[in-house]
């Protein structure tokens, strides 16, 4: 059997991503095996999602991309035979046979329903296990291979998608997972912990020692491949995620930025203190301040740890939910403040609009897509400040209704 030194806190980590919100009483043990239920069944009752359901909108993407109009899309589509052809030179210098690649693209047509899914859902990486798969029995019945292909030939990704279909053929070639069992999201995540192809490439590990790295099938080898990511991604042995930090009134929130990196003591210095009135470990750790729901809701001191957890999965809400759960399972308290569930949350239609009226009043959002990344955080608090409001960066229906007013 493979070994590896594997610290406590990595294992901790992934575990984490085999639960939900809602923590087990202090005490109740956990069996992990239990939560491997056969792929696509659905503990909470409801059928399990299948693939196929629904066909393409036929309507062009929201993203304004010239990939991804309707008419794009269709004469991508009757290509499709043609391109995965034009592919074979790069799948034969990975060293995956024809034999191989032609049983595997043998009869493949598009799935032209990612194509509305494409511009529905900004994430390209891997969903945290329990939070959106629901411990790992909701991972999607989509053939890997299918779902690669078309976004390799098809819409607005086709170079990164490129390289998880060809990646998904290196897998399948080695033996890893069963062809028959390589299915995932629509965007080719695939296993209880949803590995991209090329992210298994760099992190998958064969701990039970049977000359397979299945991320699909064998539960040393989720936990410990899922560990590995997290360790070469830089987690920090010995350190939590962060802390849950107290605001003070009249704090300027134009400090509240992933790049205005302090010690500890430095935002001590500001005001900022430990929920529950507890000491900081070490003065020394640095740390930015993230308030994801603004000034009304709860603030926190993020630490490597957060960044590593972001490396996995670039969404904050999913990092917050492993990190809060960590905390839940070792006794912890809920958050501080609660969030301020009255304010709605903007459409992804709403958050391009916003980015473009920021862009027209000289704000540097990048390029509009409808997420609420760095820049567009800092271009909305800048503008906050010039007109009176708290700089906190939120985005919120009556900041909108600013912006148009304007």
């Amino acid at each position: 059997m493979a070994r590896f030194g594997l610290p406590k806190a990595l294992l901790s980590a992934t575990a984490l991503a085999a639960t939900a919100w809602a923590a087990p009483a202090p005490g109740q043990g956990l069996d992990i095996r239990t939560l491997f239920n056969t792929p696509g069944a659905n503990t909470a009752g409801a059928p399990a999602p299948t693939a196929g359901t629904q066909d393409w909108s036929g309507e062009s993407g929201a993203s304004n991309h010239p990939l991804m109009t309707a008419q794009a899309i269709r004469a991508a589509a009757a290509n499709f035979r043609n391109c995965l052809a034009g592919l074979w030179p790069l799948v034969e210098r990975r060293g995956v046979s024809r034999a191989v690649f032609e049983v595997n693209v043998a009869g493949l047509t598009p799935d032209l329903r990612i194509m509305d899914l494409l511009d529905a859902q900004p994430e390209f990486t891997k969903s945290i296990w329990g939070v959106e798969s629901n411990y790992g029995t909701q991972i999607g019945e989509r053939s890997v291979i299918r779902s690669t292909a078309t976004l390799a030939c098809i819409g607005r990704r086709q170079d990164y998608f490129r390289e998880e279909f060809l990646s998904a053929l290196e897998i399948l070639a080695r033996g890893d997972v069963k062809a028959d069992h390589l299915k995932g999201s629509w965007a080719g995540a695939f296993g209880p912990t949803q590995f991209m192809p090329t992210s298994f490439k760099r992190y998958a590990v064969d701990f039970d020692g049977d000359g397979r790295r299945d991320v699909v099938d064998s539960v040393p080898d989720v936990i410990a491949s899922t560990a590995n990511n997290l360790k070469k991604d830089g987690w920090v042995t010995g350190q939590t995620w962060g802390y849950k930090v107290v605001v003070p009134e009249g704090f300027n929130f134009l400090l509240a930025d992933r790049s205005r990196v302090m010690s500890v003591r430095e935002w001590e210095r500001l005001g900022i203190r430990r929920a529950g009135g507890k000491a900081f470990p070490r003065a020394d750790d640095r740390a930015y301040l993230l308030v994801p729901a603004g000034a009304q809701g709860p603030g926190f001191l993020m630490l490597q740890n957060f960044r590593v957890i972001m490396k996995y999965n670039p969404a904050e809400a999913y990092a917050l939910a492993i990190g809060h759960l960590a905390d839940r399972l070792r006794g912890g308290e809920s958050f501080v403040q609660a969030w301020p569930r009255q304010e709605r949350v903007l459409t992804r239609a709403e958050r391009y609009e916003l980015q473009q009226h920021l862009a027209a009043r000289g704000y540097d959002v990048g390029e509009p897509d409808g997420r609420l990344g760095g820049k567009t955080r800092n271009a909305l608090r800048q503008f906050q400040s010039s007109v009176g409001h708290v700089p906190d960066g939120f985005a919120s229906a009556a900041i909108l209704e600013r912006l148009r007013s304007r």
